[in-house]
């Protein structure tokens, strides 16, 4: 293994659930990254200490799993979503810092990626219209740049300035939202209001060269 998607398509079954926190456990005893979205977030609900200072874990929110998150981490109500990107970032840095400063990626309509120390906000153009399914695609996609951005960086050669300046996690994370926005973009070009995740796969490729190559 090289890195670990915890989370969709998991569902909460109770003995699933528990697996799935013994499998985390191995993985960070491994020091894989660990991606959680979806059910793999409703796992830390009960024991959000289980992931707490592990730096190569990033969690993949949408507005309502970053909800549930903040209330049982700090017992608090998100705001209305504002206009104001700085004060949305401000609270998912806080979320972060309480979870011991893993990676965050705030799903939206500008994606906030944080650490806890460094912020950055993924706002480029993607679909008028969001599939279900299109987050699978994000976590998937992330996995593949963190064992990239964590492998550039155990090398410790050359790294790129984003690379030294933000780290693994956070670089990783940027990328995918960007790739995933590019997929989107290109797929609603071609199949407009009909556009679904599968046809967001189909664009991998062609996104990717056009962002990294």
């Amino acid at each position: 293994m090289q890195a670990v998607v915890i989370g969709p398509g998991l569902g909460r079954n109770p003995s699933v659930l528990s697996n799935a926190k013994s499998f985390m456990k191995k993985v960070m005893e491994l020091h894989l990254p660990l991606i959680l979205d979806a059910d793999g977030l409703w796992i830390l609900l009960s024991d959000p200490g289980l992931i707490h200072g592990y730096s190569k874990a990033i969690l993949t929110p949408n507005a309502v799993e970053f909800a549930r998150l903040l209330e049982a981490v700090l017992g608090q109500q998100p705001r209305l979503e504002q206009k104001d990107v700085a004060a949305n970032a401000d609270e998912v840095e806080k979320l972060s810092k309480a979870l011991g400063c893993v990676t965050i990626i705030r799903k939206g309509k500008e994606d906030i990626i944080t650490n806890g120390h460094s912020s950055i906000i993924c706002n480029s153009d993607g679909s008028n219209r969001r599939c279900g399914g299109q987050g699978d695609l994000l976590s998937g996609s992330l996995a593949t740049f963190a064992h990239w951005s964590y492998m550039a960086h155990s090398k410790n050669s050359k790294l790129n300035a984003q690379l030294q300046e933000f780290g693994p996690s956070l670089c990783a994370a940027y990328a995918s939202c960007l790739l995933t926005r590019q997929c989107a973009a290109n797929a609603f070009k071609e199949f407009g209001r009909s556009t679904t995740t599968t046809d967001l796969i189909s664009q991998i490729h062609k996104s990717f060269v056009c962002l990294f190559e």
